[in-house]
């Protein structure tokens, strides 16, 4: 491998770390440091948006890197030169090599007039070079521009960028971590907002500049021209008045979840109401179930009211949908039995549709929970009425089977409600319940006359109708 070499100016700063400047071959910089423990976890998407910010060519500026190095000597080898410090070497000027590393330094001091224009104060800098020979491993710490560094790569035009190379003692294992911590945990970050305004409300770029400084800050001009005064007020009032990045996070949204042709005006029209409480979850929610599954967004609204989501004034919007979906699913696979209570042919009856459901979860290795409206099999320690408690559980569960053999006004009733809970969220009365009629009973009462229901005889009849509908409703295979 040939030598690699960087020249550079060695000042020391603030009287304290030695510090090495200049431009080097960013791939030169690449091969010879590694990262450490200290520097966060390679991110790929970043190192790509780096690399393809390079590849674009426009409006390049490449921040310096910073390198540590440790200087290190093994005074026991052989011919090792006793009684130095390697780094007082290097900064004195004498020409110092490490029997440790194939690295070698050597200086000479800024004087005069040239030090003077140089440097432009009073104080210790010298002109340096570093010969760097075959090694094993990389021997430099990245200690900031990790990722700049990994961006380039063997299919890159390699490129002249600014470095700073900072000399540590042999043992202090301390300062490099200790400066990783001030370069990225004093400064104060420019907010996003204030990023985006830059760009995104000023005239002074073309579309075509915008798109070329990044395609994001495009789609966010492109989306908020399309929204209309009720929706900018909405946006703004929950990114608390930050309505740019308020629109940067609902296209990542909208991207991540592959959300396409959504017209937000019409979604803050129609629930702007349920967006009172300053919720991007909710909003970005709303967004979601508009778009994908319109007939869920009321059990949405209800589901959040019950466990205060509205209080939640940030998250991630993509937990909460999975949260909910599972939540439905799993409310799809309990089954709600509505019969006459003190009814001896129904009690009966009743035994038979659980057997029938508990051979469909033996079968399919399924776990439907039954749950009959029996207020004493459900101790709830407080005083409810019975009607509450039917309305309640048939809104929670998923299938209801629902015994009208007795034309029974309660059963009637609970139907009725499941079927206006359906009409709302799907627009279909039907679809997630089975009626079952004795043959021999009085035929259907009310607006469920023209509601399909299953006739039978016998229970073990019962019991095969009921599989039956469950086999159909669970996309089961017989």
């Amino acid at each position: 491998m040939e030598k690699i070499k960087f020249t550079g100016v060695l000042g020391q700063l603030f009287q304290g770390y030695y510090c090495i400047r200049g431009y080097a071959s960013a791939k030169s910089l690449k091969k010879i440091s590694t990262s450490k423990y200290y520097q966060r976890k390679q991110d790929d998407e970043h190192t790509e948006n780096i690399r393809n910010f390079i590849k674009q060519g426009k409006n390049l500026m490449y921040p310096e890197i910073i390198l540590g190095y440790r200087v290190e000597y093994n005074f026991s080898k052989k011919d090792a030169i006793s009684g130095i410090n390697p780094l007082s070497e290097i900064t004195s000027g004498k020409k110092f090599k490490s029997n440790i590393h194939n690295i070698s330094f050597k200086s000479k001091k800024i004087t005069g007039a040239q030090y003077g224009e140089f440097v432009g104060c009073d104080t210790f800098a010298r002109y340096i070079t570093l010969e760097i020979g075959d090694f094993e491993a990389p021997f430099f710490s990245r200690i900031d521009g990790n990722h700049r560094l990994e961006a380039i790569d063997k299919n890159n035009q390699d490129y002249l960028v600014p470095f700073s190379i900072i000399l540590f003692e042999a043992n202090d294992k301390k300062s490099e971590v200790s400066i990783f911590h001030n370069i990225n945990g004093k400064g104060k970050p420019l907010l996003t907002e204030k990023l985006l305004e830059n760009i995104c409300d000023t005239d002074i770029f073309s579309s075509q500049e915008v798109q070329g400084i990044d395609p994001i800050y495009h789609k966010v001009i492109t989306l908020k021209k399309k929204l209309n005064n009720k929706s900018k007020e909405i946006i703004s009032n929950i990114w608390t008045k930050e309505i740019n990045t308020g629109i940067l996070e609902i296209l990542k949204f909208l991207e991540k979840n592959n959300l396409k042709k959504v017209d937000i005006n019409k979604v803050v029209s129609k629930y702007s109401k349920d967006f009172e409480k300053n919720s991007k979850i909710l909003f970005l929610s709303f967004l979601y179930f508009y778009t994908t599954q319109l007939e869920k967004i009321h059990s949405f609204i209800s589901w959040a009211k019950n466990i205060h989501l509205y209080e939640l004034k940030n998250g991630n919007a993509n937990n909460v949908v999975d949260i909910f979906k599972k939540e439905q699913d799993s409310k799809k696979k309990t089954i709600f039995i509505s019969t006459e209570f003190n009814n001896t042919e129904c009690k009966e009856r009743y035994k038979f549709i659980k057997e029938a459901i508990e051979e469909i979860n033996n079968k399919y290795n399924l776990d439907v929970k039954i749950r009959p409206l029996k207020i004493d099999e459900h101790n709830l320690g407080e005083s409810i009425l019975i009607t509450e408690e039917i309305l309640e559980q048939i809104q929670t569960n998923g299938y209801l089977i629902a015994d009208i053999s007795t034309a029974n006004p309660n059963v009637y009733h609970e139907i009725g409600f499941l079927m206006g809970v359906n009409k709302q969220n799907t627009g279909k009365y039907s679809g997630n319940f089975l009626l079952i009629k004795d043959k021999e009973s009085e035929k259907p009462r009310f607006n469920i006359s023209n509601i399909r229901y299953k006739s039978f005889d016998t229970n073990k009849e019962v019991k095969r109708i009921i599989k039956e509908s469950l086999v159909e409703y669970y996309e089961l295979e017989l």
